[in-house]
């Protein structure tokens, strides 16, 4: 009797751990400076420099793609949905555009603030777009759920960026980027989930079904 198919989702959050994991290994044990050349900004000469930012970027980038799918495939779907779907779009899009393109870091040069706050006022956006438009109560929980993770891994990001001198006896660096890198793919799964119900034709993708 063949074993049950593992799910993709298991399997894209297994690699991303494994992936995690092999990062803070080498900065915590191996080399801090190769650490330093996988996560920095894209920006730089060697191959595979700055491969963390251009995996985040690129599930950013595919949730965005998702989220324009999905606002504009399908039958007819509420305002507030079709509205909630697109601004999703666009803040994804930013968020990739930024991890690629150093945006808030050149923001903050101009405002005069440390860039952690900045990325801190695009969350605050993101918590004002869900409570105001996402209607999540009706969504499934695995959608919930993505949201959640996804939040709390962001959360993470901000808070190890703020606080980096005070945790310069830590792998500071791989930490905040494999938490970025965990946030974004929480969102592309997220996104995933609401373009399938808008390929399936359903009117209100990412709502559970009517019994």
């Amino acid at each position: 009797m063949s074993s049950p198919p593992v799910p993709a989702r298991a399997v894209l959050f297994g690699a991303l751990g494994v992936y995690a994991a092999g990062l803070v290994a080498i900065e915590a044990f191996w080399s801090a400076d190769l650490a330093r050349q996988l996560c920095s900004d894209v920006n730089g000469p060697i191959r595979l420099y700055a491969l963390n930012a251009t995996l985040s970027a690129g599930l950013l980038f595919g949730a965005a793609l998702l989220l324009a799918f999905a606002a504009s495939a399908g039958g007819a779907r509420p305002r507030r949905e079709r509205s909630f779907l697109w601004l999703q779009a666009a803040v994804f899009f930013a968020l990739a555009a930024d991890d690629r393109f150093l945006l808030h870091e050149s923001v903050g040069v101009k405002l005069g603030i440390d860039d952690a706050f900045v990325l801190a006022a695009a969350g605050v956006l993101e918590l004002v777009l869900l409570a105001g438009l996402a209607d999540l109560r009706s969504r499934p929980a695995r959608v919930r759920r993505s949201i959640v993770f996804a939040g709390a891994s962001f959360a993470v990001m901000v808070v190890i960026d703020a606080c980096a001198d005070r945790l310069a006896a830590l792998p500071r660096l791989t930490l905040e980027d494999s938490a970025k890198t965990c946030g974004a793919a929480w969102l592309f799964a997220f996104a995933w989930d609401v373009a399938r119900a808008a390929l399936a034709r359903d009117p209100d993708p990412g709502r559970a079904p009517v019994p």
